[in-house]
């Protein structure tokens, strides 16, 4: 009785161990990430009430060695994509929630036709910086992961 009380007093013990080095050793990954916004279409602007719709395509790009598997049954999910101003002030998000991420060493993976929403006044006068140069250096992309309740981001680049 008292080795099986051991054992099932162990295994959530070990779990949570192991849980909390993947989870330190996602968040250092996490950061690695390079962002590529590809193009802005169908933008939709409401402008009695002030808001601006549009579909985005952004490449997640893997610099390292090591493989990013998120095929986590939802423990880990891309919950949003977020743009920034210069300044770091947001210019609009989309909620994406995807679970399902298999990026090879080297390699990268397509986001496509992702929604976002903005302020008309605030967030479509800033992304027409980037409709004009698409090389431009004013629109910074985040994306937001959750692990085990815990947000992570790639930060600002």
């Amino acid at each position: 009785m008292k080795n099986t009380f051991l054992i099932f007093l162990g295994l959530p013990i070990t779990a949570f161990i192991i849980g909390i080095k993947k989870l330190h050793e996602l968040k250092a990954f996490i950061k690695t990430l390079e962002i590529k916004l590809n193009k802005l279409y169908d933008i939709k602007i409401e402008v009695s009430q002030n808001k601006a719709s549009f579909l985005a395509d952004f490449t997640i790009i893997n610099p390292t060695e090591k493989v990013l598997d998120l095929q986590s049954a939802g423990l880990i999910t891309l919950k949003r994509v977020l743009f920034y101003d210069i300044s770091g002030d947001l210019i609009a998000s989309a909620h994406v929630d995807v679970s399902s991420i298999f990026i090879d060493k080297g390699n990268s993976f397509k986001l496509l036709g992702i929604p976002f929403h903005t302020n008309l006044t605030h967030g479509i006068s800033k992304l027409q910086n980037f409709l004009k140069n698409k090389e431009s250096k004013d629109l910074l992309i985040e994306l937001e992961l959750q692990a085990f309740n815990k947000i992570y981001t790639t930060g600002l680049k």
